[in-house]
């Protein structure tokens, strides 16, 4: 037994709403930012924090995903010590159900914690846009002798579905979800919480799929006086990525100077297992290009405006894009025009053709 006072989980478990862009893959697993994926945000996260053990629970199994996690050495767990560990749902096929809870996850893969002993576990929830340094929220909790610290964000457009919190006198919690007053403080998808007290929330109950983690387990620990429950505010760029729209507005943000985020701070801060191995993009003597991050291997002879160019896109001589996100291997050709829109990976326009309107 290896005893770790933490230990991490990334609830990479569901679909979403993404629709066509993530049919065949997890959501977490979608582009963002030119040439990474929403994924690396929470594994960067956890490497500059200095995590050492780190689970991943999924409902699906897929190779596409096991293939771009590896071993986690592009975000650094090829160190001594160190491990990132796919945890996929134990049930057999023929059981398999379409989605399983947070908890029910856990509950799988109690052994997994079992094996380091934590004091406390750090979930985390993947489909969030943000920079964060998690040793300050632990030593939050520490310096509390908190059972449970969530972190939070001030309610807004960026939080969209985001359970509710009511946060009370000395920062204590006091309403999670349905039972919280809404329009001020969201979760924001990172939690420690004290293992003894999950891992008997746990065994003692029954979570189903339409339990979660704030609806069942946090929701019910307000209601013990004894227990300590806080909210740690974090005030930096945040963004949840819950469907097609907010997926486009994150990564507008990108290219926006007063969003809070800048695509420059990726360099030092996200790291990825894309590679990097395609050709230096090329821009015609004919192309126009404005306020846009045009990644590597792309080929434009049109008008670029406002839009994110993943690798290997190819704008013919007369389009125009606009206020748009392109996957890795788009083709636009000549005289075609895309307004706000994200076209998923290696998607062809046709010449002539017209998405989206312009604003």
């Amino acid at each position: 037994m290896r005893k770790k006072d933490c230990v991490a989980l990334i609830d990479v478990s569901h679909r979403g709403s993404l629709g066509l862009l993530s049919r065949d893959f997890i959501q977490a697993m979608v582009h963002y930012g030119g040439r990474y994926r929403l994924i690396d945000f929470v594994l960067s996260n956890c490497c500059r924090s200095e995590l050492d053990i780190v689970g991943i629970l999924t409902q699906w199994n897929p190779s596409a995903f096991h293939e771009y996690i590896g071993t986690g050495a592009s975000w650094g767990f090829d160190r001594l010590g160190a491990k990132l560990e796919i945890l996929p749902s134990m049930a057999k096929p023929e059981q398999e159900k379409c989605c399983r809870s947070t908890l029910e996850a856990i509950r799988e893969n109690i052994p997994f914690l079992e094996h380091y002993h934590p004091h406390t576990v750090l979930l985390l929830q993947a489909e969030r846009a943000y920079f964060m340094d998690y040793r300050g929220l632990l030593a939050f909790h520490q310096r509390n002798r908190a059972d449970v610290t969530l972190g939070v964000v001030s309610a807004g457009e960026n939080s969209p579905d985001c359970p509710a919190v009511t946060v009370g006198d000395q920062g204590r919690i006091t309403a999670v979800g349905a039972q919280a007053a809404s329009g001020h403080t969201n979760a924001m998808g990172a939690a420690v919480v004290d293992w003894k007290l999950l891992r008997r929330y746990l065994l003692q109950s029954n979570p189903t799929e339409t339990e979660d983690f704030y609806s069942g387990f946090l929701a019910s620990l307000p209601k013990n006086k004894e227990a300590r429950v806080f909210a740690c505010a974090f005030h930096g760029y945040w963004r949840a990525v819950t469907g097609v729209e907010s997926l486009w507005q994150g990564q507008m943000d990108l290219l926006s100077p007063q969003s809070g985020i800048s695509i420059s701070e990726f360099q030092d801060k996200l790291f990825t297992n894309t590679p990097t191995s395609r050709p230096p993009q090329y821009l015609y003597p004919s192309n126009y290009l404005q306020n846009s991050l045009v990644a590597e291997g792309c080929t434009i002879s049109g008008s670029v405006r406002g839009s994110i160019l993943f690798p290997g896109v190819m704008v013919g001589e007369d389009a125009v894009i606009g206020d748009s996100i392109l996957m890795p291997g788009c083709v636009v050709q000549p005289g075609a025009q895309v307004f706000h829109s994200i076209l998923g990976q290696e998607v062809t326009i046709s010449s002539g053709c017209r998405i989206g309107d312009a604003f």
